[in-house]
């Protein structure tokens, strides 16, 4: 898939989202529910809940210092 590609699919996601819930903390917790059952559904069996949580803080950080605090 590509980046342009992705992007429609965020977008999309985030609408349906923002229209079936009633404010950012929920529609936060929704995405972070979504990460967890993608993340239990498909994880390596050497990966643990605390390096998940580093790895996707880490990767947050990276992609706000890049593409949102520019």
């Amino acid at each position: 898939m590509t980046t342009d590609e992705m992007l429609q699919v965020a977008q999309d996601a985030y609408e349906f989202i923002k229209d079936s819930t009633t404010g950012p903390k929920d529609g936060a917790q929704v995405i972070l529910m979504i990460h967890v059952i993608l993340w239990l559904n498909h994880r390596d069996g050497d990966t643990t809940a605390d390096k998940m949580l580093a790895d996707y803080t880490s990767d947050f950080l990276d992609n706000y210092r890049r593409n949102l605090n520019a």
